[in-house]
């Protein structure tokens, strides 16, 4: 160094200048931007209810998308997962409810001894119904009798030595059918006719009469078909997966599979399949880096207020604030900001009273007309009306109304004919 002359420095300082300044013209300093997660996409809800009856739980899947913002020039990618996956409750339809008994009631009244004579029974009962709960939903009727019989033995005079057998009577009319025992599909309907033990009644410890004393007839009855409601079929394979969802940034893409409301069809009225046909997954896929649009900046504070746009009056001020496109700037092609850069905010000032010049009112109404000019021949008569200067009065040195405030109008009027002049000559 101490051999390079003063020239020889000032040209080298000059180049090492010169390739420095190009160099930092060239290639800036970036700071890097760390990526920030989006908010969560609305569910999409997928696998159907997890149970067939019931309360259960049906799961869902959203996802969100590390580009708020987008990490840059070497920024962080965003912790943590994508998707988030949910659930909520769900009921297709309620399970079969088995009945149940209700307690029983009181006994009724001891019957008569089943004999007249010696030793027989007698009996009394107690009732319970299937209500607790009834049977709901293809749920099973209650097990058992719903009726709960007591028997005592009683005994009666001695019976004589000859016996006598009871026997049937004639059997009744039938009665009306019944109503189908179903409201669709195939069932049955019936009606009944009753005989009694009286033909003769048993007597003396004879016998009771065998069989039964009601007869039934029952008939099938065919109603409208039942409804059938349809069932899910299997799930196809998956198609191709599509293109991504963005051109740049980070997106989705997701492939399909599905499945046909036919095993079975729903008919005559039968509810369709609950839940989607279509069953979609998605992935994240990651493009170039997007275009940034430009946000604004806070307000900056309010200059002075203008002076006031009238000098009487109500008049109006205002004073504005500004803000710049710079949080964050437009990047990669990104959109401007939207909107202005000011803000005016505009209030009203009052000023002295501005002069108001007087204005008419409406006219009232006409009096009456006046008598005629003369009280023979041609004449006239008049009658007039008025209006004031109110409308506004005249304030603040401002000009009175123009112009008279009565108007009159004259009619012509025709009177007797006036008598004439007799001139006596002597």
């Amino acid at each position: 160094m101490k051999n390079l002359s003063g020239l020889s420095l000032l040209v080298l300082a000059f180049t090492v200048s010169q390739v420095y300044g190009y160099i930092t013209r060239k290639y800036p300093c970036r700071r890097s931007v760390d990526g920030g997660w989006s908010d969560f996409e609305d569910v999409r809800w997928f696998g159907g209810c997890s149970v067939t009856c019931g309360a259960g739980m049906e799961n869902g899947l959203s996802t969100r998308k590390c580009n708020n913002p987008t990490p840059q020039h070497g920024g962080k990618q965003c912790v943590g997962s994508s998707n988030r996956t949910e659930s909520r409750p769900c009921r297709l339809q309620e399970c079969p409810s088995d009945g149940g008994w209700s307690e029983y009631g009181n006994f009724n009244e001891w019957s008569a001894c089943s004999v007249t004579c010696g030793k027989g029974t007698k009996s009394h009962q107690r009732a319970r119904s299937c209500t607790k709960p009834e049977p709901q939903f293809g749920g099973k009727d209650c097990k058992g009798s719903e009726v709960d019989i007591q028997t005592e033995s009683c005994d009666m005079l001695d019976c004589p030595d000859t016996l006598a057998d009871g026997g049937w009577s004639e059997y009744g009319s039938f009665n009306e059918w019944s109503a189908c025992s179903v409201t669709c599909g195939n069932g049955t309907k019936s009606h009944q006719r009753t005989r009694s033990c009286t033909k003769p009644e048993p007597q003396f410890g004879g016998k009771d009469c065998k069989g039964s004393e009601v007869d039934i007839q029952t008939e099938s009855c065919d109603m409208l078909d039942c409804p059938a409601d349809g069932g899910w079929s299997e799930y196809g394979n998956f198609n191709e997966w599509s293109a991504c969802s963005v051109t740049c940034g980070n997106g989705t893409k997701s492939h399909q599979r599905t499945r046909s409301c036919t095993k079975p069809e729903p008919q005559f009225g039968g509810k369709d399949c609950k839940g989607s046909e279509v069953d979609i997954q998605t992935e994240s896929c990651d493009m170039l880096d997007c275009p940034a649009d430009g946000g604004w900046s806070e307000y900056g504070s309010f200059n002075e207020w203008s002076a006031c746009s009238v000098t009487c009056g109500n008049g109006t001020k205002s004073h504005q604030r500004t803000r710049s496109c710079t949080k964050p700037e437009p990047q990669f092609g990104g959109k401007d900001c939207e909107g202005s850069e000011v803000d005016i905010q505009t209030e009203s000032c009052d000023m002295l009273d501005c002069p108001a010049d007087g204005g008419w009112s409406e006219y009232g109404s006409f009096n009456e007309w006046s008598a005629c000019s003369v009280t023979c021949g041609n004449g006239t008569k008049s009658h007039q009306r008025t209006r004031s200067c109110t409308k506004p009065e005249p304030q603040f040195a401002g000009k009175d109304c123009e112009g008279s405030e009565v108007d009159i109008q004259t009619e012509s009027c025709d009177m007797l004919d006036c008598p004439g002049i007799l001139i006596c000559v002597i």
